[in-house]
């Protein structure tokens, strides 16, 4: 982690064809779903096309080339090794 990448907490966001992650370059749409009338976002990932729903915060896009994820805090990890 001696890079200068951000950190973000949780999980990337993939897209569910092929697999490449929400990224500084992704576009989101904002729309309305046609059947429902609820506000959705929609990730058209930029390898595959595909459309992707998703439902991000401001502050959960990446806002930089690198993003390192912790996916679990340290304090988890320290008390399963203590359980195991």
């Amino acid at each position: 982690m001696k890079d200068k990448a951000e950190i973000a907490t949780g999980d990337p966001t993939i897209c569910k064809q092929c697999q490449a992650c929400l990224n500084i370059h992704s576009l989101i749409e904002e729309s309305k779903d046609a059947q429902s009338g609820n506000e959705q976002q929609i990730w058209r990932c930029e390898f595959c096309l595909t459309p992707n729903e998703v439902d991000l915060e401001e502050e959960e896009k990446p806002k930089s080339n690198a993003v390192n994820y912790i996916i679990e805090a340290a304090a988890q990890v320290q008390d399963k090794k203590a359980l195991g």
